[in-house]
């Protein structure tokens, strides 16, 4: 019967020891998925900003285009219809001396 309870002994104080074990890992694991929510909420904040700031430009870039475009388009108005800086030179040119 000794053997058998010398046995017993050291397979209790064996499974006591892997409870323990286990009931700090399910602490750290608990931990771990505190500071992952709070990282993925960060994350998600930030990538909201990122996305933000992605639209600001877009619209500031398809604004700029069409700044451009009607620049252009007034330009050649200008230069069509001969007005402004585009006129034609007055006939007989430059007087030499």
């Amino acid at each position: 019967m000794d053997r058998y309870d010398t046995e017993i002994e050291a397979r209790d104080t064996e499974i006591q020891l892997l409870k323990e074990k286990r009931e700090e890992q399910v602490i750290r694991i608990e931990e771990l998925l505190e500071i992952y929510e709070q990282r993925l909420a960060e994350v998600n904040a930030y990538m909201a900003v990122k996305e933000k700031r992605r639209l600001a430009e877009e619209y500031k870039m398809k604004r700029l285009r069409a700044c451009i475009r009607i620049q252009a388009w007034w330009r050649g108005e200008m230069v069509r219809k001969c007005l402004g800086p585009f006129k034609k030179p007055p006939p007989g040119g430059k007087k030499k001396k």
